[in-house]
C-alpha cells in the first residue's frame, strides 16, 4: 500500500509541475517558500522494518531544498531543544544540521533560550541562515552581552525572480513565562507583547523602506488561538498588509484545506518533529501577487534521495554522543511514563497527549522524589546554618513540563533519562525558600488553573496547551484539587503584583506524616524545593518570581530565597536509585498510578471505560481475525481480533493502564492508555522485544497485499488529469 501511495505522489507531483509550467507560460511567475516550525531538534528519519520510511528528517529537508535552488526555507522557532540529538549539544548540533540543510531564515522560539541566552548567543555564531525577530530587543547597557540579539535585524528581505519577498517575525507574548525570567534578564532581554501593534509598525516601515516589495510573511512563534489571553498568530494574521503568516510555537498542522485564512492572510504551520514540511507558493502576474497556496511537500521531499551532506553532519553528531547516550545508569523493574503519548481519543480523532502535565505519572514521580531526596540531605547539614528547626516540613514541588518523554524497563542508559527529563536533566538545579501554608496552596491553585473543561462522557480534560506545563509534581505531600471550583487568574507579569483573584480548586494538602494544612496560615515555616526556572518566575509563578522584585506582596510572610546549591537534577537522580534503591527501581516503589495527586468532583461520573484496539501490522494493515494474547496491567487475557483487526476491552478503570498484545510471531509493545487524557483508541504496529512480557516472540513479516485493481484506477486518472491539462494547453495557444 506504501509502494502505492509513493507511486501515486510521484504522477500527482508530474501533474503539479506540468500546471506550474502553464502557469510559467501564461506570464505568471512562482516562488515557493518551504517552512518547518517547532522540530525540537528531531533531525533524524526514521525507517520500519521493510526499509520504508516512516518520518522525514533533515536531509530531505536538504534534498528539497537543492532540488528547488529558487526556493526559500524558513524555519518559525524552536529548532533547537528538546530531542536528545539537540539536547546533548545544548543546540548546536540543530544549528549546524540546519546550516547543512539550507534554511535562509529562522525565527526566535521560546525554547532556543532553555540553555541560557549566552548558549544561544554561542550557537548563533555557528548559524549560516538569518535569525529574526521584531519584537525582542536588547537593553542598553546589556548590547556587550548579547551582540547576536543586540544587533539581529527585524525583517529581511529575498529576491526571487526579481521579485522581493519581506520576512519578519514575531516570538510569544509569553516568552517571559514561558522561559525563566532570570535567564531572560541575564541577557537584557526585553520582549513586546503587543504583538499587534508590532506587526502593524512593520509592515508600515517595510512600505517605506522597500517600497517595490512583492510580499510580506511574517513567522510567529505564538499559536494560532483566537480567544486565548495574549495576542497570537491569529491576531497578528488580522493586520493589513501581511500576506502569509507561518506559525509556530501550538505544534498544530495547518496545509493546503486545513490552513487557516483571516481575511486574505493566509496562516500555516507543519506540527512538530518534522511532521510534514510545508510549502506556500505565491504567483504574480507581472509584479501584483495573484495566488497564494499551500501544500504538504513531505511526500515529494521523501521521494528524493536524502541529501548527503546533511546526513554525515548528522552522523558526526551521533558519533560524538554515542559512547555517552548508551551507558547504562541503573535497572528498572517499572515502565516510567510521561511526555507527549500519541493516539486515538473515543471519537477516533488523532491525540497528542502531555500526559505530566495532566496529573500524576510514575516518571514525575521519580524525579520529584529524588531531588527531595538530595535536598533533605543538603539540609540536613546546613539547618544550623540557616536558623532552621530540623522539624520545618519540606514540599517540593516540580513543573510536569520538565518530564519531557518515557523510558522502558531494563537497562535504563543515559540516553533514555537525557530523553526523558530533557528540559532538565544536566542544568535544573534544587532551590530553596522558606514560605507558609497559605504560599503553598496559591503555588498550587496555579499550578491547576490550566484545566479548562471535562468532557462528561468520557473524562476527557482539556487544559490549556501555552502554560500547562506548570502542572505540579509533588514530593513530600499530597494534594486533592476540584477543576469545577473557580481557578486562579493569569499573572500580570508586567504590574508585579498578586492576580486580581485567587482560586479555590485546591481543596486540600496533607504533608507525608498526615499534617493537614490549613489554606490561611500564614505563619508556620515550610521549606519548598523547586527549580531555579520557577523561583526565577518561570511559569509564571507569580508567588515565587516575585521574591526578587516585589517589595509589597499582598501580606504574604516570606523570609527570603535560602540556596541554589550545585548538583544537576540527572546526577540527582542517578545517586538517589543508586544509594537509596539499591541501583533497581522495584515495580511497587512507582505504580502507574497514584493518589499523591487526586481529581474529586468530576462532571464525568463514568466507573470505568472501554478502550478500542487497531492492531496492525503495520501501522495500516489490520491483523484480522487472529487469536492474541492481551495484556492489561500484566494480567492475561485471550482475544480475538476481529476483521478490521480491532479488539474491544471494558470494564477499564478510570485513568491509566499499560496493555500489551502478542500473537503468533507478533509483539505490539507496551501502550499507554488513559481516559482522562483521551488516549483510548491506540493504533498498535508490530514491535518486537520492546517489553518483555511472556517471553521472547519471533518476529513476523507483514502479508504484503496490493490490488491490481486500483493500480489501472489511480494510474488511468493521473493520465486523465494530465491529458485534460494538456487539452487546455493547446485550447489556450
Amino acid at each position: 500500500m506504501k509502494r502505492l501511495i509513493a507511486i501515486f505522489t510521484v504522477m500527482v507531483l508530474a501533474v503539479l509541475t506540468m500546471a506550474s509550467a502553464a502557469f510559467a507560460e501564461d506570464g505568471l511567475d512562482t516562488i515557493t517558500i518551504y517552512h518547518t516550525n517547532d522540530v525540537h531538534g528531531y533531525v533524524e528519519s526514521s525507517y520500519d522494518k521493510e526499509g520504508n520510511l516512516t518520518k522525514l528528517g533533515m536531509e530531505h529537508v536538504a534534498a528539497l531544498k537543492k532540488a528547488h535552488p529558487d526556493a526559500i526555507l524558513v524555519d518559525a522557532g524552536d529548532y533547537s531543544q528538546g530531542s536528545l540529538f539537540s539536547n546533548l549539544a545544548h543546540g548546536a548540533s540543530s544549528f549546524d544540521v540546519m546550516n547543512h540543510a539550507g534554511y535562509d531564515i529562522a525565527a526566535i522560539g521560546n525554547h532556543e533560550f532553555d540553555w541560557g541566552v549566552d548558549e544561544f548567543e554561542e550557537n548563533a555564531k555557528i548559524r549560516e541562515f538569518q535569525i529574526i525577530c521584531a519584537n525582542i530587543s536588547i537593553k542598553d547597557d546589556m548590547k556587550d552581552v548579547s551582540p547576536y540579539l543586540a544587533s539581529m535585524p527585524p525583517y529581511v528581505v529575498k529576491e526571487v525572480k526579481g521579485h522581493k519577498i519581506a520576512f519578519f517575525a514575531l516570538d510569544t507574548a509569553e516568552l517571559y513565562g514561558m522561559v525563566k525570567p532570570a535567564t531572560l534578564k541575564a541577557g537584557g532581554i526585553e520582549v513586546r507583547e503587543d504583538l499587534v501593534n508590532v506587526a502593524t509598525e512593520m509592515v508600515a516601515k517595510i512600505r517605506e523602506e522597500v517600497p517595490d516589495v512583492g510580499a510580506i510573511v511574517c513567522l510567529t512563534h505564538c499559536g494560532y488561538i483566537p480567544d486565548g489571553a495574549n495576542e497570537t498568530s491569529y491576531h497578528v494574521a488580522g493586520v493589513e498588509g501581511i500576506d502569509i503568516v507561518i506559525d509556530a510555537h501550538d505544534h498544530e498542522t495547518r496545509l493546503g484545506d486545513t490552513a487557516k485564512k483571516v481575511g486574505d492572510t493566509m496562516v500555516v504551520s507543519t506540527g512538530t518533529q518534522l511532521q510534514h514540511i510545508g510549502a506556500v507558493t505565491l504567483s504574480f502576474d507581472g509584479d501584483k501577487l495573484v495566488a497564494i497556496q499551500s501544500y504538504d511537500a513531505g511526500p515529494e521531499a521523501m521521494t528524493l534521495e536524502g541529501d548527503p551532506d546533511t546526513l554525515r553532519a548528522i552522523a558526526d553528531w551521533n558519533k560524538i554522543f554515542a559512547d555517552l547516550k548508551a551507558e547504562v545508569a541503573f535497572k528498572s523493574e517499572v515502565n516510567f511514563w510521561g511526555g507527549n503519548l500519541k493516539g486515538r481519543d473515543a471519537s477516533d480523532n488523532d491525540v497528542t497527549a502531555s500526559i505530566a502535565r495532566r496529573g500524576y505519572t510514575n516518571a514525575g514521580q521519580l524525579i520529584s522524589d529524588a531531588r527531595m531526596w538530595q535536598a533533605k540531605e543538603w539540609l540536613a547539614e546546613n539547618y544550623e546554618a540557616f536558623e532552621l528547626d530540623p522539624a520545618t516540613p519540606i514540599v517540593g514541588i516540580f513543573g510536569g513540563g520538565s518530564v519531557r518523554g518515557s523510558f522502558k524497563a531494563g537497562d535504563v542508559t543515559l540516553g533514555d533519562l537525557m530523553s526523558c527529563y530533557s528540559f532538565s536533566f544536566e542544568d535544573a538545579q534544587n532551590s530553596y525558600v522558606l514560605i507558609t501554608p497559605k504560599v503553598l496552596y496559591d503555588t498550587i491553585e496555579h499550578g491547576v488553573n490550566i484545566f479548562l473543561s471535562q468532557d462528561p462522557e468520557t473524562g476527557m480534560l482539556t487544559a490549556d496547551g501555552s502554560t500547562h506545563g506548570r502542572f505540579p509534581q509533588i514530593a513530600g505531600a499530597s494534594y486533592v484539587f476540584d477543576i469545577t471550583q473557580p481557578a486562579s487568574h493569569e499573572y500580570d507579569k508586567n504590574n508585579m503584583k498578586m492576580p486580581d483573584f485567587i482560586g479555590s480548586r485546591v481543596q486540600s494538602i496533607t504533608l507525608d506524616d498526615g499534617t493537614v494544612l490549613d489554606r490561611n496560615d500564614n505563619e508556620t515555616p515550610i521549606i519548598l524545593i523547586t527549580g531555579s526556572y520557577e523561583i526565577g518566575g518561570g511559569d509564571s509563578y507569580w508567588m515565587l518570581g516575585v521574591l526578587n522584585d516585589a517589595e509589597d506582596y499582598g501580606g504574604y510572610q516570606y523570609i527570603p530565597l535560602l540556596a541554589t546549591p550545585d548538583g544537576n537534577s540527572g546526577d540527582i537522580l542517578i545517586d538517589y536509585i543508586k544509594t537509596q534503591l539499591g541501583g533497581v527501581v522495584k515495580a511497587e516503589s512507582y505504580p502507574l498510578t497514584s493518589d499523591r495527586i487526586k481529581r474529586v468532583n468530576d462532571v464525568y461520573t463514568g466507573e470505568s471505560y472501554e478502550a478500542v484496539l487497531t492492531v496492525t501490522t503495520d501501522g495500516e494493515t489490520p491483523l484480522a481475525d487472529t487469536a492474541v494474547k492481551v495484556y492489561v496491567d500484566g494480567k492475561l487475557t485471550e482475544m480475538t481480533t476481529d476483521a478490521d483487526g480491532k479488539l474491544t476491552i471494558e470494564g477499564l478503570a478510570n485513568g491509566a493502564h499499560e496493555v500489551r498484545v502478542i500473537g503468533e510471531g507478533y509483539d505490539s509493545g507496551t501502550v499507554y492508555l488513559d481516559n482522562y487524557v483521551g488516549l483510548v483508541h491506540p493504533i498498535l504496529s508490530h514491535n518486537p522485544g520492546e517489553i518483555e512480557i511472556g517471553g521472547e516472540v519471533a518476529p513476523v513479516e507483514p502479508a504484503k497485499t496490493t490490488s491490481p485493481v486500483l493500480w489501472i484506477v489511480l494510474a488511468v486518472a493521473a493520465v486523465a488529469v494530465i491529458a485534460y491539462l494538456m487539452s487546455r494547453k493547446k485550447k489556450a495557444e
